[in-house]
């Protein structure tokens, strides 16, 4: 079954290319090929299977369905040991597309997708008030916006639970000790 979501952010978020922008960014936000900031798949499932972790320490009856669901990561060796050089995923029965802008946003900024992203800064300041020497540091991040997506491979028990674990993401991406990510994601019927 295909269940298709929205991620509504409400805050400058940022979910990071693991590239360097050089001598202005230190960090810049992962694109489209049309240049438009996105939420990758995995961020989605990894967000939603630490809700889901979490639920499941409260309502133990619910971890069989979350391994299902998710999948699971087995660090052993053939001793028992744990080895993370050798890491065993079950990736579990749901996928996680990418979320992307409206089509319609994305045709109507027409490659200008650098007026939903900025850039912000922070530095870390000593106990005296002043800033530590090159402390300075430059992080992109996309303006407030709504993303969409999809999960396939889900049953309507599984779903049901999903939608559940999704109230309890309430931020998404990097920066979520600092205020960025903010979102509610919810399944669009």
């Amino acid at each position: 079954m295909k269940a298709n979501i929205s991620i509504v952010f409400m805050s400058y978020w940022h979910c990071g290319s693991g590239v360097s922008g050089g001598a202005e960014t230190d960090t810049l936000i992962k694109r489209d090929p049309s240049g438009m900031p996105f939420v990758p798949g995995k961020t989605l499932k990894g967000h939603l299977r630490e809700a889901a972790t979490w639920y499941s320490q409260l309502h133990p009856d619910t971890e069989a369905l979350v391994t299902r669901i998710f999948g699971v990561e087995n660090t052993r060796d053939s001793n028992g040991d744990t080895d993370k050089k050798s890491v065993e995923v079950n990736a579990g029965k749901a996928f996680f597309s990418d979320c992307y802008a409206h089509p319609q946003i994305t045709r109507t900024l027409n490659k200008k997708s650098d007026l939903l992203t900025t850039t912000v800064y922070a530095t870390a300041i000593e106990e005296s008030g002043v800033a530590k020497n090159q402390s300075l540091r430059s992080m992109e991040v996309a303006l407030p916006f709504t993303v969409y997506g999809r999960i396939d491979g889900l049953d309507r028990d599984e779903i049901d639970f999903v939608k559940t674990c999704m109230g309890l993401v309430k931020e998404l991406g990097a920066g979520k000790t600092r205020g960025f990510g903010k979102c509610q994601l919810t399944f669009i019927d």
